[in-house]
């Protein structure tokens, strides 16, 4: 029957304790008990920090963005600690409960960023969201062997971008032009990072959005003007596939000389 700041505070204490013996008896605990204490702090956080300021404020909305933004806060200072990695080889563990916290964390920002809330709740929302969606991004870039993930990559941030402009009532030309540039960023993040599977869907994604710029979110007024904007669309498209041909032609004749 205690307060919600109380219950806060005692709470936080405890979380403290648990990971700090956790840590000075790294020897002893297994994989399984970091993961769980981690689950049970992520929710116990949100939880509290909701009824903490229902309490304080009596406003609902203002609560539920609070209690997500510092669970993801924690969540992301604790993956970025040494907490993160294996506490006695210091090396990165396999991350599949902290990829499933983190899928919820997604799931719940975007939740949020769809519900209309705006003001600075909504700008809290925004950062927390990023921070989840960016969290494991180049663990599964890194993951070279399986070419899918590249992709992966590439579609949450671009269902993120739109989610976000959409928040704000942003026209479609101008999610399709941010896609565009989402998309070069891709190619570019592709070349220079050896992920082969995000250059290819940026390409992909480049030329779905100037198709889309184009054929859909300008309109014409008569037939002429439509045929034109297809027959652009199709020359930006070609130009897109040039230019990304030719700088993937360009660092493999780089890397051959290196290698050699």
């Amino acid at each position: 029957n205690i307060k919600g700041m109380e219950q806060l505070l005692f709470g936080m204490v405890v979380v403290v304790t648990a990971f700090a013996l956790l840590y000075r008896y790294k020897e002893q605990s297994g994989r399984g008990v970091k993961a769980f204490l981690h689950i049970v702090s992520v929710i116990f956080i949100s939880v509290t920090v909701k009824r903490v300021l229902v309490e304080l404020t009596d406003h609902l909305e203002t609560a539920k963005v609070c209690g997500y933004f510092f669970a993801t806060l924690f969540h992301f200072v604790v993956l970025r600690s040494p907490l993160g990695k294996n506490l006695r080889t210091k090396e990165e563990e396999s991350p599949a409960i902290y990829n499933l916290v983190n899928l919820v964390l997604m799931a719940k920002g975007v939740t949020l960023l769809s519900s209309g809330i705006d003001g600075w709740s909504h700008f809290l929302v925004i950062v927390a969201t990023i921070m989840t969606f960016q969290m494991n991004a180049k663990n599964f870039l890194d993951k070279k062997t399986h070419g899918g993930w590249g992709m992966y990559v590439g579609v949450k941030f671009t269902f993120l971008l739109v989610t976000i402009l959409s928040s704000f009532d942003s026209a479609n030309y101008v999610i399709s032009i941010a896609c565009f540039i989402l998309a070069i960023i891709s190619i570019v993040t592709g070349f220079f990072g050896e992920y082969k599977s995000l250059r290819v869907y940026g390409l992909m994604l480049s030329m779905i959005s100037t198709f889309k710029l184009i054929m859909i979110d300008i309109h014409y007024a008569n037939t002429l003007g439509n045929a034109f904007s297809f027959f652009a669309s199709g020359i930006l498209c070609f130009v897109i596939s040039l230019i990304y041909n030719h700088i993937d032609k360009k660092m493999k004749e780089e890397k051959e000389i290196k290698d050699f």
